[in-house]
């Protein structure tokens, strides 16, 4: 009897049995032909990323970091000890239900049992352990259910502290089949599936509008919600910062302590930033599918604005040049008209002048002065009139009408822009040391030891090992 016909009468009748390593080649191969557990949600979410790997548009790369190989690493002990707590062996295996798999790290076909193994940091851990469970895994389990027929799934939580090996933590919690999220997931995995087999991405607009309030977001971490960073760690974290602010380093035996501490203290601080991360991580993924979506939109938003505003600007230049040719017509019959009125004005000063010095008496040569007088100043005026009409004409031009529409208004704006032609001529004041490259450059025993207009020197620093 093969393994697949071993299940409880819970199995699902198009359940199949796939005899694949776990990590191996046939593995990935396997997992590109249907949708796993690991990236069902993200599925659920319509991934455009997921979405471009299974269509062969980008293969994404196997996805690795520190956490991952933790947890390759304890898988196998965290099982060990899940089974020696049951009294039943579990075994690692592969199957699917059409286009939807799920790779168990421990199933016992005769007991229809199975679990999902998560080997966290402490923080992760303390937050799973208090049933707050996030999205991810809360679906993997779901998946793996309905993959295997099975009512429950132990979630097995499994921390090893790297300073004390010999005494991990093991915590289990029984997930129950939800019955009402497993028929919205294979809902929304059809959906796509279909798409991915028929390479087919849906309307950019309306997946955003439509799919932007289906994103599973996972539960809001533990140390947002009050819980804190974890006691075990605040309470080093407060015992070393006590330690190393009352610490006087005055003999070989105090610096030997405060070498203790500063390495202490590096040790706590890497543990706080595992910390950190396991808290964002979860939440990565999430924060990717929301970003994504909503940027399909927004690019195209973008892109249609500034191509508008560009043909607009277009035509507010076109305008503004027409406006300044008008402008320079006007100019030239403006100051065609005042010179034609200060050439009257001259000749009606040169003749009163001209009648006054042949005037007959003296009445007569004082009429003609007061008339030469008269002339000289409306051709002052004129003038002075002429100068500040051409002073508005030009106030006018350098503040052009904005266009104004029902809701907004369109105007032009100078800016100073600069482009460099000989870098050589640049004065200095604008001119940025490359602190980097000095520094690549004298690090070192073969470093440089002298550089024109630097004064390299030797600063000693502490390092603790």
């Amino acid at each position: 009897m093969d393994k697949a016909n071993q299940l409880l009468f819970k199995a699902p009748e198009d359940f199949r049995f796939v005899d694949v390593e776990q990590g191996s080649d046939e593995w990935r191969a396997w997992r590109m032909s249907a949708i796993g557990a690991s990236v069902g949600l993200r599925a659920m979410n319509f991934s455009r990323a997921l979405f471009d790997h299974y269509t062969g548009v980008k293969i994404q790369p196997d996805f690795d970091n520190q956490y991952m190989r933790h947890g390759r690493e304890h898988e196998a002990a965290a099982r060990f000890q899940h089974e020696c707590n049951i009294g039943i062996d579990l075994t690692p295996m592969c199957a699917q239900r059409g286009f939807i798999s799920a790779s168990s790290d421990g199933v016992n076909l005769d007991a229809g049992r199975g679990c999902e193994i998560k080997c966290l940091n402490l923080l992760n851990h303390e937050k799973h352990v208090d049933g707050d469970i996030d999205a991810e895994k809360y679906h993997q389990c779901q998946q793996t259910m309905y993959v295997f027929g099975f009512d429950s799934l132990d979630l097995v939580l499994y921390f090893v502290d790297p300073g004390d090996e010999f005494d991990p933590m093991l915590h289990v919690h029984t997930i129950k089949r939800d019955d009402a999220y497993i028929a919205k997931m294979v809902e929304r995995l059809t959906e796509f599936w279909k798409r991915v087999q028929a390479k087919e991405w849906p309307d950019e607009e309306k997946t955003t509008l439509e799919l932007a309030g289906n994103i599973a977001k996972p539960e809001a971490p533990a140390i947002v919600v009050g819980k804190g960073v974890p006691d075990e760690l605040s309470r080093r974290a407060s015992s070393l910062i006590q330690g190393a602010g009352s610490l006087k380093v005055t003999d070989q035996r105090s610096a030997e302590n405060a070498t203790d501490i500063v390495k202490s203290l590096r040790g706590l601080f890497r543990k706080l930033e595992d910390a950190r991360k396991g808290v964002i991580e979860p939440h990565r993924e999430y924060i990717t599918q929301v970003n994504n979506l909503f940027k399909s939109v927004t690019e195209q938003i973008t892109n249609a604005g500034d191509s508008l505003k560009g043909r607009l600007g277009s035509y507010q230049q076109e305008q503004e040049r027409l406006r300044r040719e008008e402008q320079r017509k006007a100019e030239a019959e403006a100051q065609k008209a005042a010179e034609a009125e200060q050439e009257r004005l001259r000749v009606e000063r040169e003749a009163a002048e001209e009648a006054a010095r042949n005037a007959p008496d003296a009445v007569a040569a004082r009429k003609a002065q007061e008339a030469a007088a008269e002339a000289a100043r409306q051709a002052e005026e004129a003038q002075a009139k002429a100068d500040e009409e051409k002073r508005q004409r030009e106030l006018a031009a350098r503040q052009p009408a904005p266009t104004r529409g029902m809701a907004a208004t369109a105007s032009t704006r100078k800016t100073w822009e600069f482009e460099v032609t000989d870098i050589n001529k640049v004065p200095r004041k604008y001119m940025v040391l490359d602190e980097k490259a000095v520094r690549a450059a004298i690090s070192g025993k073969d470093g440089k030891r002298k550089i024109a207009g630097l004064k390299i020197s030797q600063k000693e620093t502490t390092v603790v090992r």
